[in-house]
Formats: structure tokens, C-alpha cells, sequence
């Protein structure tokens, strides 16, 4: 009776320790030498496997003596932002699950002088580019079809 017992519980924290901690159980318990219940338990060898998505990576530079933007708005799926007063070059990555929908870059030039150039990447590829050299001009990236 007592083993019976010993056994039952070994099975339960078994199923617990399997369903709350991913845990594997790597065979059938057997009774120790002492009359106790022995089990191994062993965690699993690899991690989740991380959700699909992409790398969006978007990229702006002056020309002309242009250093700087007065702000760089950009977008894929539902990740939006804009930085202000930015640098040249600038470079924003952002890392995106599920559909990218419209993806979206515009660079604003702050001066009369120079131009701006931008670009964006998905995945390492570049999937659209534009060039403004008009004054105080906006550097406008839109791509809405990447193929999904």
C-alpha cells in the first residue's frame, strides 16, 4: 500500500514538473533499493523556437553639407516612430512580427542647401530608395507589397 502511494504521488509530481516547467520524465520510475519510488527528470534540450519576422532597417545620409535631419519618421506594421534633430547618417532598425503592411521612411532636409538621400531594408534587402535636393524637401520611402 505504501508503494502503491509512494508510486501514485511519483506519477503526479511527474505531470505537474511536465506540464508546469516543460520537464521530461526519461523512463519508467522503478523502486529504489530502499522501497522508494526513483525518477529522473531532465529539462528539455532546446529553446522555444523565437516568433518569424523581419529586420526593417531604415538608413538616411546628406549630401551638400547637409549633417542633419530635422526628423526622420518611419513605419512597418504596427511600429511606428520619429526621431527629431537627427544626425546624418542615420540608421533606425526595427524588428517586426507578422505582416509589415506599408513600410515607410520620410527624412526631412532642414536647410535650403544640399540633399538628402534614404533608403529602406527588409531582411538585408533593399527594398526602397529616394533622393530630395529640393529645399527644406522630404526624402519619401513608401513601399506597400514586399511580396507576402
Amino acid at each position: 500500500m505504501r508503494l502503491a502511494r509512494a508510486l501514485v504521488a511519483s506519477r503526479a509530481a511527474t505531470a505537474l514538473l511536465m506540464v508546469a516547467g516543460g520537464a521530461a520524465c526519461s523512463g519508467p520510475s522503478e523502486p529504489a533499493q530502499d522501497g522508494r519510488t526513483r525518477l529522473t527528470i531532465t529539462q528539455p534540450a532546446t529553446s522555444p523556437t523565437p516568433a518569424a519576422g523581419h529586420t526593417v532597417v531604415f538608413e538616411a545620409e546628406g549630401a551638400g553639407g547637409v549633417d542633419k535631419a530635422s526628423h526622420a519618421t518611419y513605419g512597418a506594421g504596427p511600429k511606428t516612430g520619429q526621431d527629431v534633430d537627427v544626425p546624418l547618417p542615420y540608421s533606425k532598425t526595427l524588428h517586426v512580427t507578422g505582416d509589415l503592411g506599408l513600410v515607410t521612411l520620410f527624412v526631412q532636409n532642414p536647410g535650403a542647401d544640399g540633399s538628402v538621400t534614404c533608403q529602406v531594408k527588409v531582411d538585408g534587402k533593399v527594398v526602397g530608395e529616394a533622393e530630395t535636393d529640393n529645399p527644406y524637401g522630404v526624402c519619401r520611402v513608401q513601399v506597400d507589397s514586399l511580396g507576402e
